[in-house]
């Protein structure tokens, strides 16, 4: 993994952690909650997803837009994620539910779909194009992927959807929020593009929320690339 992927992951668990201490800190005594402890606790949290370093991106870079793509999912990944990790620890933390670590559980599973979503905003966070005369510079979460134009056999539109059975948990264990987000996005389709290479390998990059895919096509169209009809 690239150290920029790294640093973007560490950035949203980071800040997960120190909204879930917050939540925790505030809630946790229903009868004397500590507003400010909690507060304190969410300030940090936001300053460490503010100030830590963002991704070195090369300046001629083609990006994904940040609202759709980054900004929106950590948005919705830490509030289910607070929601399904604070929330079953604020419940045992009252005294009449002392040692009832069933309730977590029954929480992990919606969780772990908050955990998802800050890692497809990370790849994004990582991901860019850079259009070179003799080929395409791809970058993601992992690696950095130098692609002439020459090694490209096909290029092919590529949808991937999510399993049903994410809608279901999230309406089983999510309560009314879950139910929300699995209303929004459990039947969201994602659309990439795949590079199938000489050497069998394909690299993928993801162009929802990606405006400069055009100019791409057309970068590729100009090298004789063979393209899908769906994408020419």
């Amino acid at each position: 993994m690239r150290r920029d992927g790294i640093v973007e992951l560490a950035r949203r668990a980071l800040t997960l952690l120190l909204l879930v201490i917050a939540a925790v800190q505030a809630f946790a005594n229903l009868r004397a909650p500590s507003w400010i402890s909690g507060a304190l606790w969410a300030g940090l949290a936001v300053a460490v997803y503010l100030l830590i370093p963002r991704p070195t991106i090369p300046e001629d870079a083609l990006r994904h837009e940040a609202l759709p793509s980054t900004i929106m999912p950590d948005v919705l990944g830490f509030m289910l994620g607070v929601t399904f990790f604070a929330l079953p620890l604020v419940i045992i933390s009252e005294p009449w539910l002392e040692g009832v670590w069933q309730i977590p559980l029954m929480f992990a599973l919606p969780g772990l779909f908050a955990l998802a979503i800050h890692y497809i905003a990370a790849q994004y966070a990582c991901s860019w194009v850079r259009l070179r005369r003799d080929g395409l510079v791809i970058a993601n979460l992992w690696t950095v992927v130098d692609l002439p134009f020459e090694d490209i056999v096909k290029v092919t539109p590529i949808e991937r959807r999510l399993p049903g059975w994410v809608g279901w948990a999230l309406v089983l264990f999510g309560g009314f929020r879950g139910a929300g987000v699995a209303l929004l996005h459990a039947g969201r389709v994602a659309h990439y593009l795949e590079f199938e290479r000489k050497s069998g390998r394909a690299v993928r990059f993801s162009v929802d929320a990606f405006p400069d895919l055009r100019r791409v096509v057309a970068a590729l169209k100009r090298a004789s690339v063979p393209l899908d009809l769906e994408v020419a």
